[in-house]
């Protein structure tokens, strides 16, 4: 799950095998992506960050930050 706690939306790019789709998460929304067994989020900025699926992010000021690991408990 990836919120969005900015007031504009962003776009990320979640590739995940050979799969890639664009998803616009609103301001003070969440969307849940597929990203069951790992993907790649690809923020506006360029920047990736390698997920496994589980795990509940949040962008704030255009960064993505985990918040929870659930596998690493």
């Amino acid at each position: 799950t990836i919120s969005n706690t900015d007031p504009k939306p962003h776009t990320v790019t979640v590739k995940a095998g050979g799969d890639s789709a664009d998803v616009t998460i609103q301001p003070d929304a969440a969307a849940e992506p597929a990203c069951q067994s790992g993907c790649t989020v690809v923020l506006e900025n360029g920047e990736q960050f390698e997920l496994k699926g589980d795990e509940e992010a949040s962008i704030e000021g255009g960064t993505l930050f985990v918040d929870a690991v659930p596998s690493a408990q």
